[in-house]
């Protein structure tokens, strides 16, 4: 790895660490789009992995650096940090590494090279003993691992990071009216991990895909395809059913209600996601009456039968696709005021019988089921309805108090879930 790719490591993770999202850096960063395919993934290759394993390589380095770094020195720390990720994580040449790193520190921080050059070859040293001493439970922030242990054990949630290292899998939706069409799972490579969403076996390019000119499916996680599972589930073999979905882009599940035969009134606020969603619905040639708005500002004269509200959360049930959240310190406070209010206002628009079917991307236990409990104690007109009974012991979800838990740790030997929280919640006045 050359140091116009280090250097372009070292602008990006900067960037993350001064709270930019990983997405939105690679896609306007030129350094980084005037690279070849093989660099680009490169890149993409260090940063994805020092993210993930973000505690871990700090733990690395503090065994090394005699005592802490200036808060203004932290672009060598930077530097320390993408270094050994590179070292001991990655199939790199570590003279390769060191040459270039301590290049870069002469550039760009003279006077410090000597400082860099002991501590990464002290590191290259003793890279086998540091590989098998690995504490992924490190990578996980305060606000993550202990918002998980409320709902899920210490071992659930060591288990859980051991598996956030991994590349996560990309899973595709396909139509029910499409998917006897082909066989598959031999034109995508990949398997069907259950009902009509297939795990492809590699990361490809999803618009070079059969199918997908077509619109005969669209990428969606497997765990979340889960919630429009439940209201099927709950309405079989009924007809005419209304749903209201809050929060529908980027359309995942909004196609599949629409796929589904529901009558779909889908609200998204935000008028860059409201147009990712349109763009969406039109590939796959699906429609359904759409409103850029916040559930607070919406009004009807009709109730419906169900509520689909997919939340703003944390989404520290996605880190191994975000992993840039494993950074942050978030405070989910703000966060979980406003899913209990968008929860009451639901409650407001379910006709008789009605159902809402909360989710989240989340595993923090005052994002999902505590948000639960205060609802039902504040509002007996609902209960909650254990969705046990709608799956069979074949699928490898975490059930708990009735409700679903996705967990990174199932569906384990094919690559994982991501995480999710997803109660459903009736109104029987």
């Amino acid at each position: 790895m050359g140091t116009n790719l280090q250097r372009v490591c070292l602008s990006i993770i900067e960037e993350i660490y001064n709270c930019k999202f990983l997405n939105e850096i690679m896609e306007n960063y030129s350094c980084y789009l005037n690279l070849s395919n093989r660099d680009k993934s490169l890149v993409n290759m260090t940063i994805l992995t020092l993210l993930r394993r973000n505690g871990e390589v700090e733990l690395i380095i503090k065994k090394f650096l005699k005592k802490p770094l200036k808060h203004k020195h932290n672009v060598i720390m930077n530097i320390l940090r993408l270094a050994t990720t590179q070292i001991v994580y990655l199939n790199i040449a570590n003279y390769s590494v060191v040459n270039g790193f301590v290049n870069l520190v002469k550039k760009i921080r003279p006077g410090y090279e000597n400082l860099v050059n002991g501590i990464l070859r002290n590191i290259c040293r003793n890279r086998s003993n540091l590989i098998e001493t690995t504490q992924t439970i490190k990578n996980l922030p305060n606000w993550i691992r202990l918002g998980w242990e409320k709902s899920l054990s210490p071992t659930i949630v060591k288990s859980i990071s051991k598996s956030l290292i991994n590349i996560p899998k990309t899973d595709i939706n396909i139509k029910k009216k499409a998917v006897f069409k082909k066989n598959w799972e031999k034109e995508l490579g990949g398997k069907f991990i259950f009902d009509n969403i297939l795990r492809l076996n590699k990361t490809k390019q999803i618009k070079n895909l059969i199918g997908y000119d077509n619109g005969d499916w669209w990428v969606q996680n497997a765990a979340a395809s889960i919630p429009v599972k439940v209201i099927e589930k709950f309405f079989f073999k009924k007809n005419d059913v209304s749903v209201l979905e809050v929060g529908s882009s980027p359309g995942g599940k909004t196609m599949q209600l629409i796929d589904a035969g529901f009558n779909v009134t889908a609200l998204e606020k935000s008028e860059n996601r409201f147009a990712k969603l349109q763009e969406n619905l039109r590939r796959v040639n699906y429609s359904c009456s759409l409103m850029k708005m916040d559930i607070e500002n919406f009004k009807t004269k009709n109730n419906f039968d169900c509520c689909l509200l997919d939340i703003s959360c944390s989404a520290s049930g996605i880190v191994a696709r975000k992993p840039e959240i494993l950074l942050s310190n978030k405070s989910v406070k703000q966060l979980i005021v406003d899913q209990e209010n968008i929860l009451n206002k639901a409650s407001k628009l379910i006709k008789k019988n009605g159902i809402i079917v909360y989710c989240v991307c989340s595993l923090i236990y005052e994002e999902g089921e505590n948000q639960i409990k205060i609802f039902l104690n504040k509002n007996k007109k609902f209960k909650k309805i254990g969705l046990e009974k709608y799956f069979s012991k074949k699928f490898d979800f975490h059930f708990k108090n009735g409700d679903i838990m996705t967990l990174p740790i199932n569906y384990k030997d094919m690559g994982g879930l991501d995480g999710f929280f997803i109660s459903c919640l009736q109104k029987y006045e």
